[in-house]
C-alpha cells in the first residue's frame, strides 16, 4: 500500500500525462502499475516516510534487480523503467527533485529474439478454422480482422481503435493512429477492399452503423484483448509458434514485404516504427539462422579469455593480498559463463554491529547494457564472496535464459 503523499504524487503525474502530455490510454494503464511497483519497493527498502528524491538511484537499481529476480523479461523491466524515468522527469520539471536519478541508469540488456512469422499456407490454414458464412457476422468480422493485419501490418490496438472514417475504400488506404498518437497512411489491395465492402454491408444490416470499423454484436468498439482472442484462436492450428497473437501476423506482413523486395525504409513507414533498428530485425532472420549453423562447426568455438579487470576496495580495514587474490580468482571464473564482463568492482566492509554476518562483500559486474550486482554478509569475507559469486551466477543464468 502506498502512503497518502505518494498516492497524491502518482495521481498528479497521471493527470499530467493525460491532460498535458495527451498520453494514450495504453500508456496510462501501463504506467500506473509500474510506478506503484517501484514506490512499494522503495517503501520496503527505505522507510514509510520515503518520498522521491534525487538520491534514489540505488532504490531504482534494487527495484530493477527485484523484477529480474521475479523472472520478468528484459522488455517488461525496461518498459517499467521507462515509466519511472518519466515520473522523475515530471518531478524535476515541477522542482520537486533537483536531478533525475534514472538519467544514466540502464535497464537489462534487451532480448534479441527473432520475430516469428507465418507462411501464406499457414495463414490459409488459420482462416480455414473460421466458417466461411457470408451471413454470419462474427465469422465475416473475424476473418477480416486476420486478413487486415496480415495485409496491412496493423497492431492489435490499431485494429481495435480503427474508425470507419479512417477507412477509405475508394483510395484503398487506412489512416492509422499508432503509438504516440502518430498518424500514418497504409495502402491495401483490391482483394481486401472487396472483403471490407462486404463486411460493412453486413455490419450495417446486422448490428447497425458505427463510429468504429470493427464492432461487437452489440455494435460496441472492440478491445485489444478481443482482437488478440480472435487471432489466437485461429492460430492454434499452426504448430510450433512461440506466440499466437496479432504481432505474429504483423511480423508475417513485414516478412512478405521484405521477400517481395520492398525497401526496409518503406516497411518502417508502413509498420509505424519510430526507429529503423526495430524494422531491421526482419532482415536478420536468415542471417541469424545461418550464423547459428556456422557456430556448430568446431573451429567456430573460440576460447574465452577468463581475465577480468578487477578493482577491490576495502573499507574500515586493509584487505590482505591473499583475500584479494581469492576474490579475483572467484570473479575470473565467472568469465566462463559470460564473456561480455569487462570489469568487476568489489567492495569489502565491516559491520561491527553484526557479530555473525559482519563481513560484507559487494560485487558489481560491468557488462554492456546493464550491470550485475549482489551484496552478502557472512562470518568471513571468503564465505561472503562465495555467496555473492553464487548470486551473480544466478543473475547471469537468468539473463541468458531471457535472450
Amino acid at each position: 500500500m502506498l502512503t497518502e503523499p505518494l498516492e497524491k504524487t502518482l495521481d498528479a503525474f497521471m493527470e499530467y500525462l493525460r491532460l498535458e502530455r495527451n498520453a494514450s490510454p495504453l500508456t496510462l494503464t501501463t504506467y500506473r502499475p509500474a510506478i506503484e511497483s517501484y514506490m512499494e519497493c522503495a517503501l520496503e527498502i527505505a522507510s514509510d516516510e520515503w518520498l522521491p528524491s534525487s538520491n534514489d538511484r540505488d532504490l531504482v537499481r534494487n527495484w530493477i534487480m527485484k523484477q529480474m529476480d521475479e523472472d520478468l523479461t528484459s522488455t517488461t523491466v525496461n518498459k517499467n523503467l521507462s515509466a519511472v524515468r518519466s515520473l522523475y522527469k515530471y518531478l524535476q520539471l515541477r522542482g520537486e527533485v533537483s536531478s533525475n536519478p534514472t538519467h544514466y541508469l540502464r535497464g537489462p540488456k534487451r532480448e534479441h529474439t527473432l520475430p516469428s512469422f507465418l507462411t501464406q499456407a499457414q495463414v490459409e490454414d488459420a482462416l480455414a478454422t473460421i466458417p466461411e458464412d457470408p451471413e454470419d457476422f462474427l465469422s465475416v468480422r473475424n476473418r477480416l480482422i486476420i486478413e487486415t493485419i496480415y495485409q496491412t501490418g496493423l497492431r492489435r490496438a490499431e485494429v481495435a481503435s480503427l474508425e470507419s472514417q479512417q477507412v477509405d475504400l475508394g483510395a484503398m488506404t487506412l489512416r492509422v493512429v499508432g503509438k504516440g498518437r502518430k498518424e500514418r497512411i497504409v495502402p491495401f489491395g483490391t482483394d481486401l477492399r472487396e472483403k471490407m465492402r462486404e463486411y460493412v454491408t453486413l455490419r450495417d444490416r446486422k448490428v447497425g452503423s458505427s463510429q468504429y470499423f470493427f464492432v461487437t454484436l452489440k455494435c460496441g468498439p472492440l478491445s485489444g484483448a478481443d482482437v488478440y482472442q480472435v487471432v489466437h484462436k485461429a492460430l492454434e492450428v499452426v504448430p510450433g509458434l512461440p506466440r499466437r497473437g496479432a504481432h505474429t501476423l504483423r511480423h508475417s506482413f513485414a516478412t512478405e514485404m521484405l521477400n517481395a523486395g520492398a525497401p526496409i525504409t518503406s516497411i518502417k513507414e508502413l509498420l509505424g516504427h519510430s526507429n529503423l533498428e526495430t524494422t531491421t530485425r526482419y532482415t536478420h532472420t536468415s542471417f541469424e539462422q545461418l550464423k547459428q549453423l556456422y557456430h556448430a562447426h568446431p573451429r567456430a568455438q573460440s576460447q574465452v579469455s577468463t581475465m577480468i579487470n578487477v578493482h577491490i576496495q576495502s573499507l574500515q580495514f586493509d584487505a590482505s593480498e591473499a583475500l584479494q587474490e581469492f576474490a579475483k580468482k572467484k570473479i575470473d571464473r565467472l568469465a566462463r559463463f559470460d564473456d561480455s564482463i569487462s570489469k568487476a568492482e568489489v567492495t569489502l566492509r565491516l559491520d561491527k554491529s553484526n557479530a555473525t554476518q559482519g563481513k560484507i562483500a559487494a560485487i558489481r559486474l560491468i557488462v554492456p547494457g546493464y550491470d550485475h550486482y549482489a551484496e552478502k554478509g557472512a562470518a568471513s569475507f571468503e564465505e561472503a564472496i562465495d555467496e555473492v559469486i553464487d548470486a551473480l551466477k544466478r543473475q547471469i543464468d537468468r539473463a541468458k535464459a531471457n535472450k
